[in-house]
């Protein structure tokens, strides 16, 4: 099984999307060659299934491995991170060194597609300050996420409005027979 990372890997993600957690990580820890995908897979797939305390600790041995995460394994961990309530320890990943334009848009989509827009809008900020410009998918990102607060806000003074302009209507009258 450990021979082919390819096969292995796939196996694992097979497993951790039927929600089997547990034969996903009996794979992967009879794994003897684990790259990037491998770890990313099994970190998701835990994050994925309600599981984030095994995806963090499966995070941390993987850096102690010294495996660089990607942008797939940023997302897991900040996905895991918000669904423990756990904002702080997504600090962490933003602070790791080496980061490039794939790992801010990770972490920013991260943070978005988990509902925390101002932390989201206030890593862009950083993003940009750091001399990293947005690309396309950063600014993608920025717009969506900016809608999906922009939009209840307009849609209920959108409400207000029609509440208040029929309040003010003149009363309909019938014609009288």
């Amino acid at each position: 099984m450990g021979s082919n990372v390819f096969v292995a890997t796939s196996l694992v993600d097979m497993y951790a999307k039927c929600g089997s957690t547990g034969k996903a990580r009996e794979v992967f820890d009879r794994m003897v060659v684990k790259d990037v995908v491998s770890w990313s897979a099994m970190i998701g797939g835990y994050s994925l299934n309600g599981q984030p305390k095994e995806a963090l600790e499966l995070f941390h041995l993987m850096c102690s491995e010294n495996v660089r995460p990607d942008e797939f394994t940023v997302v897991a961990v900040l996905s895991a991170c918000a669904k423990l309530g756990a904002l702080d320890l997504g600090d962490g990943v933003r602070h790791m060194k080496g980061r490039d334009r794939i790992l801010w848009n990770a972490m920013i989509c991260g943070l978005a597609l988990n509902g925390h827009s101002k932390p989201a809008f206030g890593l862009f900020g950083e993003m940009e300050k750091s001399g990293f410009s947005p690309d396309g998918n950063t600014e993608r990102l920025e717009l969506q996420e900016l809608q999906s607060i922009i939009m209840p806000l307009l849609g209920k003074s959108v409400i207000n409005r029609l509440d208040i302009m029929l309040v003010n209507l003149p009363p309909i009258r019938g014609k009288s027979s």
